[in-house]
Formats: structure tokens, C-alpha cells, sequence
């Protein structure tokens, strides 16, 4: 994934990527398994995944073992410290979409190009 220019202007790509296990949202070069060395990207890339908002998450339990959790912001290890409080342990983690963008059906390291609509809802309207 190269970025293009058109008319001398660089093109952006935005991509929704099922990150596997292991693979850290930092664009810090002394991280080990970075996103930036994971996606092999030579020009600078800003990962995405955390929301600013500062609501309360919801929770519906689904089974005995399994809930659905909604976050409106993205903390580190939100879901798993409570569990663990709780007497739980995590086994998996599921992110089904970020805002407006759908994992779908990608599986772990895929990835896919954003849709127009997707960026509707994602950058600000542009003047």
C-alpha cells in the first residue's frame, strides 16, 4: 500500500484492519510489534481505534459466559482489568466496528479500503 499523488498532491488511504493478537496501535518505532512495522507502510500512517467521547460503556450479558460490551471510549485494557476483578477471565476479544466502519467479514490481518460512506462519518466535511 504506496500512497499515490495526483497533481503533485499525495492521496491518503484510510483501510480498516482486523489487527491480530500481539500487534500494538502505536506508531512508536521502539515498540515491538508496532502497527507501523505490521502494516509495512513507508509513509507515515495514524492508526485509529480509540473514540474521545466520555460516556459509560453498556453491557448485556448473553450467556453465562458471554456479554456484549459497548465502548464509546477506548481505554487501555477496559474490558479486561474488570473481568479479571470480577473473578472472570478473557479468553477472546471481538471488535465488530469502530464509529461507522465495519469489520464485516475480515479476518485477522486482513484488510480492506474504506468506503465513501465510511469517510462520510469519519472526516469533517470538507469546505
Amino acid at each position: 500500500m504506496r500512497a499515490k499523488t495526483r497533481g503533485g498532491a499525495k492521496l491518503k488511504a484510510y483501510i480498516a484492519l482486523n489487527k491480530p493478537v500481539g500487534i500494538t496501535c502505536t506508531t512508536e518505532p521502539n515498540v515491538r510489534g508496532n502497527i507501523v512495522d505490521f502494516v509495512g507502510q513507508s509513509e507515515r500512517i495514524f492508526p485509529i481505534g480509540r473514540l474521545d467521547k466520555d460516556p459509560p460503556c453498556r453491557i448485556h450479558a448473553l450467556g453465562k459466559s458471554s456479554f456484549h460490551i459497548v465502548l464509546v471510549q477506548e481505554l487501555n485494557r477496559q474490558i479486561r482489568l474488570p473481568c479479571k476483578h470480577f473473578g472472570y477471565d478473557v479468553k477472546t476479544l471481538q471488535r465488530v466496528r469502530i464509529m461507522n466502519v465495519k469489520l464485516g467479514r475480515l479476518k485477522i490481518v486482513q484488510s480492506r479500503n474504506l468506503t465513501d460512506e465510511e469517510l462520510k462519518g469519519l472526516l469533517p466535511a470538507r469546505q
